[in-house]
């Protein structure tokens, strides 16, 4: 069965909050039950915390989602940029690994915003 979720979150970007996210793949695919995929979010992870001073509390990574517990303490920050940047680099390398090596994937991951095609790896909403 395919959970689509909708829901939106609201951000706080209060200096030495404590942040519970958790985002899922798209329509719940498995993504992340392959390590190439888990390999690409450590790095993202690992950058983000060298770049804005996260510390990553707790995680926990499902095959279809992930939830984090982190920490800013250290310096300003914008939630919604944080979030794009642990996201977007997974969805750019899973979504070129698909479009190399896995095209029957592809049929399974578009959207239409307008007269745009998006192809998505992250489910919209919830951790958005």
């Amino acid at each position: 069965m395919t959970v689509h979720r909708t829901q939106h979150r609201t951000s706080h970007n209060e200096l030495g909050h404590v942040h519970e996210w958790t985002f899922g793949c798209y329509r719940g695919y498995p993504f992340l039950a392959r390590q190439r995929v888990c390999q690409w979010l450590a790095e993202a992870i690992r950058q983000v915390r060298q770049e804005l001073g996260m510390a990553l509390w707790a995680y926990v990574v499902m095959p279809d989602h992930v939830h984090r517990l982190v920490r800013f303490g250290r310096r300003e920050y914008d939630i919604s940029q944080v979030l794009r940047q642990l996201k977007w680099p997974v969805s750019r390398k899973a979504l070129a690994f698909v479009r190399a090596n896995a095209l029957e994937w592809l049929p399974k991951l578009p959207t239409q915003r307008g007269q745009k095609t998006e192809f998505h790896f992250w489910q919209r909403g919830g951790g958005d």
